[in-house]
């Protein structure tokens, strides 16, 4: 049932005479169907929403919560079907993209979709291709776990304490000497530190 508001409710709910739907009253859009106040704002059959894309827009796309790059998404079907640009050219040239495989950037700039950039790994190679820069992050993201601030030696600090070698470079050089002090301080005989 559908009452005009509250108090027709609680009268209806308590058993009171002439309670019940609309209370007797007829609501104020009896008998207008149909009826258009607004005809210019309203939606009219066929018509296309204005900020609806073609198919081959390009969208450029940057993920949250996330280092990587920018990427490049391109419309190929109707109502909203996007695919990853690289992945798109890479088809056009070659087929589908075999199950289990992914585009790979040779030279790591996801916005350069060339034919000539872009070669199809499975993802185990993928990963192997990426490991380094995922290792250098982790390292990093375990010092500022720790506390530590980012000063010289402190990736060096942390990749010896996890028993890995690390590289540093320091463009400055009066960082070099303090950097040695800090990781031959920590672990006088198991770290070595060659400087170049």
């Amino acid at each position: 049932m559908k009452f005009c508001g509250q108090p027709c409710y609680q009268a209806w709910k308590l058993g009171r005479k002439n309670s019940g739907m609309f209370c007797g009253k007829t609501p104020w859009n009896k008998g207008m169907k149909g009826l258009h106040l607004s005809p210019e704002t309203e939606f009219k059959a066929g018509r296309r929403a204005p900020e609806r894309l073609e198919v081959g827009t390009v969208r450029v796309r940057q993920r949250k919560n996330r280092e990587e790059g920018p990427r490049a998404w391109v419309k190929t079907a109707n109502p909203n079907t996007w695919r990853l640009r690289a992945v798109v050219v890479w088809e056009a040239a070659h087929g589908p993209l075999p199950r289990g495989m992914v585009v790979h950037h040779i030279n790591r700039d996801t916005m350069d979709d060339k034919l000539s950039n872009l070669e199809a790994e499975t993802r185990a190679e993928h990963l192997l291709e990426h490991r380094p820069e995922f290792e250098a992050k982790r390292v990093v993201a375990a010092a500022k776990a720790a506390g530590q601030r980012k000063r010289s030696g402190t990736t060096g600090l942390v990749a010896d304490q996890e028993g890995r070698d690390a590289i540093l470079i320091d463009l400055d050089e009066r960082n070099g000497p303090m950097a040695e002090n800090r990781i031959t301080g920590a672990a006088p005989l198991l770290a070595q530190v060659v400087r170049e």
